[in-house]
């Protein structure tokens, strides 16, 4: 299992006693399905939606998971297109790097969530001495068949305090799990953080 979702099984595992007999779960990057498939060995009566940019990715997912609905659609053109949809878990693993604009992400995740629903999702921390996948633009032309010809696969990377700053302006509190490495590029390795966003209830208030 690709490390990242190795990770997030433990943390569904730890999560298993919130959700519902049968949530609704949302996707996002799912690519190829790999963290579709490890959200349904822990709740296998998921009702489970993946969205992703990638046409051939898309197809493999549903290959994978023929149950499960995906639609090519990023967060805001799903939000735009579905908003009497809530759901209990949203998760994105090994993608938010690549999102131009992460707080698009946390207003949608915001926009989706049921009120107490749980965010799960991986980004790359601003470590010393360790760099990112990929912060030049020459070398991150995706060339993945069934990409829109415009993606960049620039990575970025966000200080924990970030994270927090984006995510509570859209009313999703959130804490680091564990940092942990994802995968080794060229000679360097690649880190992750895992996080858990909870949507707050209305009117409830937190400390930052």
């Amino acid at each position: 299992m690709w490390t990242p979702n190795h990770r997030l099984l433990f943390a569904l595992e730890q999560l298993d006693s919130r959700l519902p007999e049968c949530p609704r779960v949302l996707d996002v990057g799912c690519g190829t399905g790999q963290t579709s498939l490890t959200v349904l060995r822990i709740a296998p009566d998921a009702v489970l939606t993946g969205i992703d940019l990638s046409k051939e990715m898309l197809a493999k997912a549903r290959a994978k998971n023929p149950t499960g609905e995906y639609k090519q659609l990023n967060i805001l053109d799903y939000v735009a297109g579905h908003q009497n949809e809530a759901f209990d878990l949203i998760v994105c693993v090994g993608a938010l790097e690549f999102f131009p604009d992460p707080e698009n992400f946390f207003f949608g995740a915001s926009a989706l969530l049921k009120p107490d629903g749980v965010l799960l999702f991986t980004y790359e921390p601003i470590v010393l001495g360790y760099k990112g996948q990929s912060e030049d633009k020459s070398e991150s032309k995706s060339t993945r068949p069934g990409s829109p010809a415009d993606l960049w696969l620039i990575t970025h990377r966000y200080s924990s305090a970030m994270i927090r700053e984006m995510s509570h302006k859209h009313e999703i509190h959130c804490e680091d799990l564990e940092l942990f490495v994802s995968y080794k590029k060229a000679d360097h390795p690649v880190i992750y953080s895992l996080t858990k966003g909870v949507k707050n209830r209305k009117g409830e208030q937190w400390n930052s």
